[in-house]
Parts: C-alpha cells; structure tokens; sequence
C-alpha cells in the first residue's frame, strides 16, 4: 500500500542522506523521524520507537557537541581578557 511505499521511500533517504551527510548528521535524524512516524502510522509501535529514539539520542550528541564548543569559547575569550 501506500505506507508500505512511503515507508521504502523513506528508507532509501536515510541511506542516501547517511551516505552523503555522515551516519551522525542532523539531517539523517530528520529523515528518521519522518520514518518513525510512518511506522507509527503503520501501527508498527516497537520498530518505530526504536527509530525515534535513534533520531533522538543523534540529537542530544548535536546539543552536547554545540554546548561545549561553546564553552570551549567562552574560556578562550576569558583567557585573552
């Protein structure tokens, strides 16, 4: 059916953006958020968790990564003061 379409489609650009982007970059975890959501839809609960909490765990090394290079400035510009 359609959601079984939607749902090779969406993999085919997890692959793609993986291949192209890097395994960890904020785009994949995009891709596989719109492909958790088609797997709720698909009422396919467990799988989809897995997905979104993939995507998420992504997301939360993006947010420590940006944090600490942030702070990683604020002590150089302290430093030069």
């Amino acid at each position: 059916g359609n959601l079984d379409d939607a749902l090779e489609a969406m993999e085919n650009a997890v692959n793609v953006r993986r291949g192209t982007l890097g395994k960890k970059h904020p785009k994949v975890a995009d891709s596989l958020v719109e492909m958790g959501i088609i797997l709720l839809s698909m009422k396919e609960f467990e799988d989809s968790l897995d997905i979104f909490n993939e995507a998420l765990e992504m997301r939360e090394r993006e947010v420590a990564k940006s944090r600490s290079g942030d702070e990683r400035k604020q002590l150089l510009v302290a430093k030069i003061l």
